[in-house]
């Protein structure tokens, strides 16, 4: 498959940056063939699960042009675009973090198809770990499940999932100013922000590229899950 840009066929609008639309047009296509009509309730799950993703990847590259539009004027700017720096990185982290479960998602309900485990509610309920071991069990999802799991293991994979935590859990990251040495005229965050403060490593420059390898594993993530399931369907 070639990767391309354009109006997605199963959502009618044009899906941005970050998605491959033709695999994403081609996974529900082919999921569809798999399962529609006799296995209606499971492509209802896959299908909410793979175009949330598309969804949720289209807002992330909204947001993240936002937010780097944000820095156009240094590191001297008014509280209100401070503001607004914060709010839109929460917004891009947020939407990222969950097209990659939506993702994982839709791989877990391929590998356990043609019916989901009983009871539903616990089977619906998997961590992260346990849906991929789900996925790399079933012959037909094996290589997809190997590599969700060398994908989230990866470094720029860790650091949008600390970014995420701490932004949903525990509040809004502390900026440092420089003014002389290597970060001079810059601002820094914690790259470990997890960690008690007395430890956080201020080393992670707070501007425009900041998002930039996050977004990279994201789009490779997606578009590299897609192509796995739709080797794993018929076409």
């Amino acid at each position: 498959m070639t990767s391309r840009r354009g109006i997605s066929a199963a959502l009618a609008v044009d899906l941005g940056p970050l998605v491959d639309v033709t695999v994403h047009d081609a996974v529900t296509m082919r999921s569809s063939k798999l399962m529609m009509p006799d296995h209606r309730d499971h492509y209802l799950l896959f299908g909410s699960s793979w175009n949330g993703a598309g969804v949720r990847l289209k807002s992330t590259a909204r947001h993240a042009s936002d937010f780097r539009m944000l820095f156009d004027g240094g590191t001297d700017v008014p509280s209100d675009t401070h503001f607004e720096q914060d709010a839109t990185l929460f917004d891009t982290v947020a939407n990222a973090t969950a097209a990659a479960e939506n993702v994982l998602f839709a791989a877990y309900l391929l590998a356990v198809f043609p019916s989901v485990p009983s009871p539903f509610r616990k089977a619906l309920k998997q961590p992260r770990d346990q849906m991929i071991e789900r996925v790399l069990g079933a012959s037909r999802t094996h290589r997809l499940g190997e590599f969700l799991g060398d994908s989230f293991d990866k470094k720029a994979a860790s650091m949008l999932y600390e970014l995420r935590d701490f932004l949903l859990h525990r509040g809004r990251l502390s900026r440092n100013h420089f003014v002389g040495g290597p970060f001079s005229g810059k601002m820094t965050v914690a790259r470990n922000a997890k960690s008690h403060s007395s430890e956080w490593e201020n080393d992670l420059v707070f501007g425009e590229t900041l998002l930039d390898e996050p977004l990279d594993w994201l789009k490779e993530h997606c578009d590299g899950a897609g192509r796995l399931m739709c080797n794993a369907m018929p076409e």
